[in-house]
């Protein structure tokens, strides 16, 4: 058995070498599927509040709703305004957003490692056998 052991060392040592490679390539494509939902689901999200701050930029007058009570109505007029000016700045602000959630997508799942793991095997004997 001490014999062959360097041969039965170098089958082991390949065996475990080619399971990792192919657990790794399992990771990678599951990785790299849920990489690819992570993104969709960022730009679906940003797309569909997109869609809601132009839909109120387009119609303002649905969207702001404004009581006509004398003494607020310039205190209210000046709070539609604030409001339109943020929701513009953040309809201007959502390119680069999308840019910087999907560029930390793609960081979250960069730089994927193999790491093999030492091992032992146990070799077991029965009393009285003998080595031909």
């Amino acid at each position: 058995m001490t014999d062959a052991w360097p041969t039965l060392a170098e089958r082991f040592a390949k065996d475990v070498r080619e399971a990792a490679r192919a657990r790794l390539t399992d990771l990678e494509t599951a990785l790299t599927d849920r990489q690819v939902k992570e993104v969709e689901r960022v730009n679906a999200t940003l797309s569909q509040l997109e869609e809601s701050l132009q839909r109120l930029l387009a119609e303002p007058s649905r969207a702001f709703v404004q009581l006509s009570l004398d003494e607020l109505q310039q205190v209210e007029q000046d709070q539609i305004e604030r409001d339109v000016e943020a929701i513009r700045a953040r309809l201007d602000s959502l390119p680069g957003e999308r840019r910087r959630d999907v560029a930390e997508v793609e960081r979250r799942y960069a730089g994927l490692r193999e790491l093999v793991f030492p091992f032992a095997v146990a070799v077991c004997v029965p009393e009285g056998w003998e080595e031909n």
